[in-house]
């Protein structure tokens, strides 16, 4: 209703966000696929809006227009007993803190799961202790990753996914000739099957996980990162006690591209304006600025979670 006001007043300013978060929600509840079946309540207003400005290419001609999501979402198993993996259940020996309070002075470890990834703080560990725990839960088919920094087990720079089958350590190489499709330079040793990498020439791909180099480096390297990091398989959520979950639903927050591709769709963009040819979601912000820059015109991006 909002936006069909500001256009019937011609009331738009230099730069509109509009958020729409039904459609996370229905995909939440009833899935992915059925939350496609109803966007068309999204594809009408659209009409609207481009009718009020007499039809798209008039609109077009005043507007540029962005319609993305911040990330995607995929089917979970319906058997909640099957789909919700408890983390209590998979760490018997340790003590848990409890969902939504501070550290109990008995709590060995303090869990943050959300959806399908969970983070793992921990009140004290050794290497070896981290080594026991990591196992154990690699040991449950249903997870698929487990990602801390090099030195919480084996010392020096970088990071470390491990699966029950695969093992990889990378870093940021500034000698290396590989680059990720950014620019960013890795170097590795062990099996790239933990991110489903592959290289090709000079540049190295991640299938599966995309871009999955730079997005872990990304939150490994956030001031308040846990040392430790899970993911699930698709179908699956991470939970502790009193967490709710999505079965026979959809979820996210996993590297895997079904989680975390959503689309971007644009239209009305100067042709100066560079669109990248593997966009991330951290793109978006620098295009809307090159858009504004390149042209006097309204910039309307629309944002849907999808």
């Amino acid at each position: 209703a909002l936006l069909e006001q500001m256009a019937a007043n011609d009331a738009f300013p230099d730069f509109t966000l509009a958020y729409f978060p039904e459609n996370d929600e229905v995909s939440h509840k009833e899935g992915p696929v059925a939350a496609h079946q109803r966007l068309g309540y999204m594809d009408a207003l659209l009409g609207k809006l481009f009718a009020t400005y007499g039809g798209l290419e008039e609109f077009l001609d005043q507007f540029a227009l962005i319609i993305s999501g911040d990330h995607s979402q995929s089917a979970t198993l319906p058997d909640v007993t099957e789909q919700a993996i408890d983390l209590a259940e998979l760490l018997p020996a340790e003590r848990l803190a409890e969902a939504g309070h501070p550290w109990d002075p008995h709590d060995t470890i303090m869990p943050c799961p959300n959806l399908r990834a969970a983070q793992l703080y921990f009140r004290e560990l050794e290497p070896a202790g981290y080594a026991h725990i990591i196992a154990q839960l690699l040991a449950d088919e249903r997870l698929d990753q487990a990602i801390y920094r090099a030195s919480l087990l084996d010392g020096g720079p970088g990071y470390v996914v491990q699966t029950a089958s695969a093992k990889l350590h990378f870093w940021r190489d500034a000698e290396s000739a590989v680059t990720d499709h950014y620019g960013n330079q890795w170097g590795w040793q062990g099996d790239l099957a933990a991110v489903d990498g592959s290289v090709e020439g000079e540049i190295i791909s991640f299938g599966n996980y995309p871009n999955a180099f730079e997005r872990i480096a990304g939150l490994l390297d956030s001031p308040n990162s846990a040392p430790l990091w899970l993911t699930a398989h698709i179908g699956y959520e991470i939970i502790v006690p009193h967490v709710k979950t999505y079965p026979g639903g959809g979820s996210h927050a996993s590297l895997h591209r079904l989680d975390s591709q959503p689309p971007l769709l644009l239209a009305g963009v100067p042709a100066g304006v560079t669109i990248p040819a593997q966009p991330r979601i951290i793109d978006i912000a620098p295009l809307c600025q090159a858009i504004l820059e390149q042209r006097e015109l309204v910039t309307l991006p629309v944002a849907t979670c999808s």
